[in-house]
């Protein structure tokens, strides 16, 4: 019927071909459409805005605009948004009223918008946004910026499975999604082999129909793995790690020279580029010394462990009334490391609270802000003490933030995800956990006592020592022969627990055949049964991370080298003096902003 319909195409309109071709798009006859395309229809002059209005507006799932709307809201995502905000303009437009009071629908896209100047990108949205699973396919090798549109449909294919209700219809986009991803890893694998250097400016080029993102930026808000972890992209990240030193470099020659400087200029360090003129030579060594990402690391690791040491120095043997030099030097270091939390927030925007890092570091210096707040009374000596104890937990934050940094190596890096999704797994062990410890806290509180009213006292019966009953002790108030009454009160007002209800020979009431085999039965299914899952669950874990051990770590890197390629090249603790010399340069602005004259310009003077 298509060849037929192509001998034909001599005879018939070119409109009419157009509702031809129109009609294969919304009935979704991928080959239909590449025999058109492979016979010279011009794919783009088909698809004026017209064409795509009705696309969206009449021939698109209201059920994918509102799964694609609820993932906008749930994610806050630069290219859900844009991908919303197109397909919103395209099905809603804009309602004007004319002159005669009526109203008119108006197309928002104009002809210059970046939608209508790509719409086989916009063309290639919508049949991905609708699972089509072999058209996007077609009309996706007619795209420009195959790498980048591949991404794109990742991205948007994954954010979508998450919403979801359907669990068929997830599993169909997360496999599309992954199809996507592969022929990303294909493509850029083959431009890599063939050209370096075009491959790696791929990686950063922005295109306007995918919201001005790019490659990098897609593949990692998309999760893919794959294509992060491809020799090219690694490559390309090693390169923004080490700026401008050359890769060959050993480690520990960098770190050597944070210590000894003259070194950088006597050859003991590679650099990818050699400087031409010689005057400037021992200068441009420096420079690209210094701001090389990993030295920068370098650096921020060093003098945070030194800050480290300060804080158990200042805790364990200088934690005098009144505060003394160590102890202020260490609220200078705190306050330079408040400012780079909140240089970062304000780069980073919403997304600075995404890194779980970040929140840790935010609770950090809160902890020792609320610490030094109570400290500062010295005259009272509960508040002091009470600013002592915030300062210990603190510095438990702080020591632990000093993880991150493993994230470099390519050993323990997979590690720390391991040790982040096992805490998801201890917390779902701790729910079933927590029903069978309250279960039986309960009912053995109720056997045992009567009307305990002193609620730290129902705490430690009811939650704590059934919490240490998992551990193996084992509750000795149970057995009435063994009895203790030296350890517990009858009255409730001593600091002991209450006694154990008395009968009429004043012997201990509980029936041992019921506290004793319930004892057993708790203490089987916790010890045996919860923790034996817990270890399995565990093991799956750490078996799921170990598959993928490289491309987890490879993934993770990235943040690691964006991280440290944003930062000031100053090091820690000398950033201050570039944050002062920032927010003077600030104040100054602000203060001499005068406001521009305004000029009217005469209509036939303006620029058209």
């Amino acid at each position: 019927m298509a060849k037929q319909l192509l001998w034909w195409h001599r005879k018939v309109t070119s409109a009419d071909l157009q509702d031809v071709m129109f009609l294969a798009l919304i009935k979704d006859r991928p080959k239909f459409v590449r025999l058109f395309l492979e016979n010279g229809l011009n794919l783009r002059k088909f698809l004026s805005k017209e064409v795509l209005t009705e696309l969206f507006s009449n021939n698109f799932s209201s059920l994918v605009f509102k799964n694609l709307q609820i993932a906008k809201n749930s994610y806050n995502d630069a290219l859900l948004t844009f991908v919303w905000k197109m397909v919103e303009d395209f099905r809603r437009g804009i309602k004007k009223e004319d002159k005669n009071g009526k109203d008119e629908t108006e197309i928002r896209l104009l002809d210059e918008s970046s939608i209508t100047r790509h719409p086989l990108q916009a063309l290639f949205i919508w049949s991905v946004l609708q699972n089509k699973k072999e058209l996007s396919k077609v009309i996706w090798e007619q795209t420009r910026g195959c790498t980048l549109a591949a991404l794109g449909a990742s991205k948007l294919l994954k954010s979508l499975a998450k919403v979801k209700n359907d669990i068929n219809a997830a599993g169909e986009s997360e496999e599309l999604a992954n199809e996507y991803e592969t022929r990303a890893v294909e493509l850029f694998s083959e431009c890599y082999s063939s050209d370096e250097e075009l491959a790696e400016q791929l990686l950063t080029y922005s295109c306007e129909a995918w919201g001005g993102s790019n490659c990098l930026e897609l593949a990692v808000e998309a999760k893919d793995q794959q294509f992060i972890a491809q020799p090219g992209v690694q490559n390309f990240l090693s390169k923004q790690w080490y700026g401008e030193i050359s890769r060959d470099t050993k480690n520990w020659k960098i770190i050597l020279c944070l210590f000894l400087f003259p070194l950088i200029g006597c050859g003991f360090i590679s650099f990818r580029k050699k400087p031409v003129e010689g005057s400037k030579k021992l200068l441009l060594y420096y420079a690209s010394f210094f701001t090389s990402p990993f030295v920068v690391f370098s650096w921020n690791v060093i003098f945070y462990i030194v800050f480290l040491l300060l804080f158990a120095y200042v805790l364990l043997m200088d934690f005098q009334r009144e505060p003394t030099m160590l102890e202020l030097i260490l609220y200078v270091l705190v306050f330079i490391l408040l400012c780079d939390e909140v240089r970062q927030w304000y780069m980073n925007g919403n997304k600075y609270f995404s890194d779980p890092w970040n929140i840790m570091d935010t609770l950090g210096i809160f902890y020792f802000i609320t610490g030094i707040i109570f400290r500062l009374h010295s005259s009272n000596e509960s508040s002091w003490y009470s600013g002592r104890v915030i300062f210990c937990l603190d510095y438990i934050i702080f020591t632990l933030r000093l993880i991150h940094i493993f994230t470099v190596s390519r050993n323990l890096g997979p590690k720390i995800i391991m040790l982040q999704r096992m805490m998801i797994d201890v917390f779902f062990f701790l729910f079933l956990f927590g029903v069978w410890m309250v279960a039986f806290g309960v009912a053995r509180q109720g056997i045992l006592r009567k009307n305990e009213y002193r609620w730290e006292w129902i705490f430690r019966s009811v939650i704590y020592e059934p919490y240490l009953a998992m551990f193996g002790q084992y509750p000795d108030d149970i057995d009435g022969t063994t009895y203790n009454f030296d350890r517990c009160t009858f009255s409730g007002n001593e600091s002991k627990p209450l006694c154990v209800e008395l009968d009429a020979d004043n012997h201990p009431r509980f029936p041992e055949w019921i506290t004793i085999p319930l004892v057993c039965i708790y203490m089987l299914s916790t010890n045996i049964l919860l923790v034996n899952l817990l270890v399995a669950m565990f093991g799956y874990t750490v078996g799921s991370v170990q598959e993928n051990n490289d491309q987890v770590w490879k993934f993770q890197r990235y943040f690691l080298v964006q991280e440290y390629g944003s930062r000031l090249t100053i090091p820690f603790p000398f950033v201050i003096f570039a944050y002062i010399y920032m927010v003077m340069k600030k104040c100054f602005k602000c203060c001499c902003k005068k406001e521009s004259p305004s000029y009217s310009v005469s209509p036939s003077l303006s620029p058209s």
